[in-house]
């Protein structure tokens, strides 16, 4: 095989390399596995699914795990601080929605009554 170094600016001045990395490109993709086709390969893929679930579940409570290790826990302090706060807040706005819905209710009640 010949090759020819065309473009004055070519990297791959010596022919030789040109050679070398097409016969490695070849080679790259002359190693395609082949596909299955028809049954055979539609066992085989939900053998490999079905195998795989359990891999699957296991790897998920092991990176849960290792998230949790990551965890920065809150104080005893800060923890009651935040859950006044949200209770600090649900009340409030059970109070408004209360008010709202009460408003709503005597409209409701007064235009009904025109």
């Amino acid at each position: 095989m010949t090759i020819r170094c065309i473009h004055a600016t070519d990297p791959y001045k010596d022919v030789n390399k040109m050679a070398d990395v097409t016969n490695e490109k070849k080679a790259k993709t002359a190693k395609k596995p082949q596909k299955k086709s028809g049954f055979s390969g539609f066992v085989d893929k939900a053998a490999r699914f079905i195998t795989g679930i359990p891999r699957g579940i296991a790897k998920l409570f092991k990176d849960t795990w290792s998230e949790l290790k990551k965890v920065t826990w809150p104080t005893w302090k800060e923890l009651v601080n935040y859950t006044m706060i949200v209770v600090f807040f649900m009340v409030m706005m059970s109070v408004i929605i209360g008010l709202l819905d009460m408003g709503t209710f005597r409209l409701i009640g007064i235009l009904a009554n025109i």
